[in-house]
């Protein structure tokens, strides 16, 4: 029988009540070492040690306390800061009901797309309990899926796609969505693909928010945000985990299309994205058509309005040449030296929407000062090009800083109409220099209300009014995460590496062996 104090629980230092007197950091220490465990455990298919070790989560009040804190957290109302979450966390026990005042029929309130907020704490607690065991399950075979997964990204999905691609050239790409079919999906389906013998009470409830529309309201939820990990998105990857051994069992069912093994096959997803490629256009077509008959029983099928069969270098299809995931678009391009070169870059529609985004805070702000507006763009600036210098996006963001050089001369043409514009380039533009012996000189965007102080760019607030350029994003290599690794393994050197937010688990344990 398992024992807390072997397990190091202990909540002698959650004796305060209010969310900012809570230690969150030994509450997510605490919880993160059960989860290892249960990874561990299943990890040796020891069903029994799982399911308890399951279950003294699943009662566990350091659990019940982070899925209030993390239920809660994005919620903007301020109440929330003084809300006693002891109490709160009493108030969890599942009684294999729903909260009246919650269902969509019988709500009042105008936001009905979300239950209530005990039964948002219940999914996410549902969710510590069951993630761990599940990644042991997905580590042991290669899913290439890394949407609302602990320490996957969407990098990693397009670094995955390129590795595939760059394989085999010349290959054909299908692309689609997955979208719910009628009404909700298979509630026996999902139960039992859960496989919860030994703990029918996480089954019981599941299938009462699925039956209720707490998991499937109006349209899948994860659809709208998968950005944001939830019980949905969870349940999600489970249904579609079947996926990789489905394109084993047709191994020799390819061979009637192509001469070319298995290998050449790649499949990848993020949340409801599927990307499949293979040499041969007649490839493709089986594989979808088997996908079809997977889906369909589920409750699933795929969009046929957002589906694109594409090849990577030539038109032979009704769409252009590559195909647009994630925001990066991907095709192959000849190049000078011989053969094709696999390009990754950013996606014309993201570019024009950002573009059009910078344009729209420069217009509501013609009266403000360049301080103020510099303030406004720099924020913007800086988290496109950091989701993007992971990609071939030099000559995307030398486009950008064109597109916003126009966008300020015109700012500054309306500031001051009667003013020339060398006038106008003296006063909003300085020189600083890119390197130590001042020979390459860049002109930027500069407020000129620290100008008669001197300048002195290794001062901080100096540097703040200075504008952001798109093309001084230093261009990186993002390397792919191993997908035999998961977040619970207790890899402190390796996810480390990878992630800041990392638990400190067993970090004493770790530099004894790394000594």
């Amino acid at each position: 029988m398992l024992d807390r104090r072997d397990l190091n629980i202990s909540m002698r230092t959650t004796v305060k009540n209010k969310r900012n007197d809570i230690p969150w950091r030994s509450i997510r220490d605490t919880v993160f070492n059960i989860q290892a465990r249960i990874y561990k455990s299943t990890r040796y298919t020891n069903l029994k040690k799982t399911r308890n070790l399951q279950r003294l989560l699943f009662s566990s009040k350091s659990a019940k306390l982070l899925s209030i804190h993390q239920s809660v957290g994005s919620d903007s109302r301020d109440y929330f800061v003084y809300t006693n979450f002891s109490k709160l966390a009493h108030l969890i026990n599942f009684d294999i009901k729903v909260d009246e005042t919650s269902w969509p029929i019988l709500s009042t309130n105008l936001d009905l797309d979300f239950p209530s907020l005990l039964d948002l704490i219940k999914q996410y607690l549902v969710k510590l309990v069951l993630e761990p065991e599940w990644e042991a399950r997905f580590t042991t075979c290669d899913l290439n899926s890394f949407g609302a997964r602990p320490g996957y990204c969407t990098h990693d999905a397009i670094q995955s796609i390129t590795q595939q691609i760059q394989n085999v050239p010349h290959q054909y790409v299908l692309k689609t969505h997955i979208i719910k079919f009628r009404y909700r999906v298979s509630r026996s389906y999902l139960i039992q693909s859960l496989q919860l013998s030994g703990f029918l009470l996480l089954g019981s409830q599941i299938g009462v928010w699925v039956r209720a529309g707490y998991l499937d309201n109006q349209e899948f939820p994860l659809f709208k945000k998968f950005s944001e990990p939830n019980l949905a998105t969870f349940l999600f990857n489970v249904l579609l985990s079947k996926i990789p051994s489905l394109v084993q069992s047709t191994e020799i069912d390819f061979s009637r299309f192509s001469s070319s093994n298995l290998l050449n096959i790649g499949f990848t997803r993020y949340g409801d994205i599927f990307v499949l490629s293979y040499p041969e256009i007649t490839g493709l077509v089986y594989i979808k058509r088997s996908l079809d008959k997977f889906l369909f029983p589920i409750g699933l099928v795929m969009d046929p309005v957002s589906q694109t069969l594409t090849h990577m270098v030539n038109s032979h299809t009704y769409f252009k040449p590559g195909f647009d995931f994630l925001g990066v678009s991907i095709r192959q391009q000849w190049c000078n030296k011989g053969g094709y070169s696999l390009m990754a870059t950013p996606s014309f529609s993201n570019a024009k929407e950002h573009l059009r985004h910078i344009r729209k805070i420069v217009r509501s702000n013609k009266g403000s000062t360049a301080l103020r507006l510099i303030h406004l763009l720099n924020p913007i600036i800086q988290g496109w090009c950091y989701y993007y210098r992971y990609t071939d996006s030099l000559d995307t963001f030398g486009f950008c800083d064109f597109r916003l050089r126009l966008i300020l001369r015109r700012w500054m043409v309306y500031r001051h109409p009667m003013k020339s514009w060398q006038w106008l380039r003296r006063k909003y533009f300085t020189y600083i220099t890119k390197d130590t012996r001042n020979i390459i000189k860049v002109e930027r965007f500069f407020a000129d209300d620290y100008r008669s102080g001197g300048i002195d760019f290794t001062n901080f607030r100096i540097l703040s009014c200075i504008l952001n350029r798109h093309s001084d994003t230093r261009i990186l290599y993002w390397v792919k995460v191993d997908t035999s690794k998961s977040f619970f393994d207790n890899e402190y050197s390796y996810w480390r590496s990878r992630l800041h937010h990392y638990p400190s688990v067993d970090k004493e344990h770790f530099l004894e062996r790394k000594e």
